[in-house]
């Protein structure tokens, strides 16, 4: 059997601001700056909080890699229990956006279309630890999570200016609930066959993308390496990073390895794929 990709996501994001999203907020003199923008992009998104100003609205998505021989997700997304604490903690950060959790973005539901339970996973690979990537983790009660190491300190003893790229102490519980069962690695790494994880680094040091073999080729989750799109198509770095370098590293990778790229945190992915499958 073939592998196959499902895409899900977890919950919505409004987001204030195009900080995080862009680098210099798509600010530049060659060409129109309309056409760096998520399609999400609105001139005014306003917060519960009262915040008001141009935006977008962002997915959290987990990834299903069907036909592996182990239950392998990617990401462990954002659950019910995580909602009140991630928009709390924006708040005392100063992060201007919000989740909003909703009827379809109940991972139990997605995992039964596989017969499966969150119980029943194997592997959860880690791509990062910012919140909506790990915060969710203790809802896999016998998975094996594999993180690179230089998320570990950072997650669990953030510097103060990490607060700005999401790594919050207050979310360090959740990794310290499942630290026996972390698998932690040091680079490139094949899990299974046609399954490959590549540390790439540059929006936090050990960002790892996924390369996934399927019928249509080789499939690449970015996780944070491309937001969106329009950062792929443009090069256009996100704002927030580690090693900017290395974001410039990680597209070239995937434009000479993959054959599908596919950001985290754009809902176009499902306007390419309509069903969320890929593969």
């Amino acid at each position: 059997m073939s592998l196959r990709i499902h895409g899900f996501n977890t919950v919505h994001m409004d987001i204030v601001g195009l900080e995080v999203m862009l680098l210099h907020s798509g600010y530049n003199h060659k060409f129109p700056r309309e056409n760096l923008f998520p399609s999400t992009y609105e001139k005014e998104v306003k917060l519960p909080n009262g915040m008001v100003g141009e935006g977008c609205h962002n997915p959290a998505p987990i990834w299903f890699i069907e036909g592996a021989k182990s239950k392998i997700l990617v990401e462990a997304g954002i659950g019910d229990d995580n909602i009140k604490e991630s928009n709390d903690a924006f708040q005392k950060y100063h992060d201007p956006q919000v989740y909003i959790k909703k009827p379809e973005h109940d991972i139990n539901k997605f995992l039964a279309r596989f017969n499966i339970t969150p119980k029943d996973i194997d592997i959860v690979v880690l791509t990062h630890l910012h919140l909506d990537h790990f915060a969710n983790c203790e809802a896999f009660e016998k998975a094996t999570f594999i993180v690179q190491k230089e998320e570990i300190p950072l997650a669990l003893t953030p510097p103060a200016y990490a607060a700005f790229d999401f790594y919050y102490p207050d979310f360090a519980y959740h990794l310290l609930n499942v630290m026996d069962r972390i698998e932690v690695i040091d680079g490139d790494l094949q899990i299974e066959p046609g399954i490959e994880l590549w540390k790439v680094g540059g929006h936090t040091p050990g960002l790892t993308a996924v390369a996934v073999e399927t019928k249509d080729g080789k499939a690449v989750l970015t996780s944070d390496a491309c937001l969106t799109y329009k950062n792929y198509q443009y090069r256009w770095p996100m704002g927030c990073y580690f090693n900017i370098y290395d974001v410039f590293k990680a597209f070239e990778r995937f434009r000479t390895h993959a054959d599908i790229v596919i950001p985290q945190h754009d809902y176009t992915f499902w306007d390419k794929f309509p069903d969320g499958v890929v593969g």
